[in-house]
């Protein structure tokens, strides 16, 4: 994408998450924000709440042990996500005032809802690419009817998806634009009106990053107990080189 844009357009890549993004052969300027996450990070483990900051978070525990019989501690998964998002917030206006974008574009995993509500208040239009699937059960697109009247404050202005068959799955008021995706375009093809016997009887699990051994466990277990079913697990891009290191034998 910046490949594309850097030849019309002055174009930055800016990754919380890597030291040496400068070597990743980007052909636009691309920069480490690695220390301000570090930072970030740091700092919303002592960051203050007041009171009512501390009753809503004592009031939200009470309400899931009420619902699911489980205490949890939303002390400590306050700070590492309130608390992380609000001081992603002030630093992220900070990073707007020197470069002064006209577009910010990003994959969202649900870990930037600081910088899209800086983005907002900042004036400067927001995309997110989608990249991954999504369905109702994904809570970062999807919000309940009477709360989507407007785009929420963390929310992107636009979403650019694979495809119109994927814009029902957006179940917000953000606009959703079906752009698509080349190589899912020129690969579903392929399979496109070829029928596939035994469908009923196949099962695919898509690899995470956190809960990769979870799924590579459950796959192993659903292919034990359910013997007359195929079952398949599908490594993420990274994976392929070294697999056979990363997952149980």
């Amino acid at each position: 994408i910046s490949k594309c844009l850097s030849r019309k357009y002055k174009v930055a890549v800016l990754d919380f998450y890597n030291w040496n993004v400068g070597r990743e052969g980007y052909v636009c300027d691309a920069f480490s924000l690695r220390h301000l996450y570090l930072y970030v990070r740091a700092k919303s483990l002592i960051l203050p709440y007041t009171s009512d900051e501390q009753e809503v978070v004592e009031e939200i525990g009470a309400k899931l042990k009420r619902a699911f019989g489980v205490e949890i501690d939303l002390r400590r998964l306050t700070r590492s996500v309130y608390s992380f998002q609000i001081l992603l917030y002030q630093e992220f206006r900070k990073v707007l005032e020197v470069y002064n974008p006209k577009l910010i574009g990003y994959c969202n995993t649900a870990n930037l809802q600081g910088v899209t509500e800086a983005a907002r208040d900042a004036g400067v239009p927001t995309v997110d690419f989608q990249h991954s699937l999504i369905s109702y059960l994904n809570i970062l697109y999807n919000y309940p009817q009477e709360h989507v009247k407007e785009p929420p404050s963390v929310g992107s202005d636009f979403i650019f998806s694979f495809g119109s068959f994927w814009t029902p799955e957006f179940r917000l008021s953000t606009t959703v634009l079906p752009t698509g995706f080349p190589y899912f375009d020129l690969e579903s093809q392929r399979f496109l009106g070829k029928s596939y016997p035994n469908r009923e009887q196949k099962i695919i699990l898509i690899a995470d990053e956190y809960a990769r051994l979870d799924l590579a466990h459950l796959a192993i277990e659903l292919a034990t107990l359910l013997p007359a079913h195929q079952v398949y697990y599908k490594l993420r891009p990274e994976e392929y080189g070294d697999w056979r290191q990363r997952y149980p034998r």
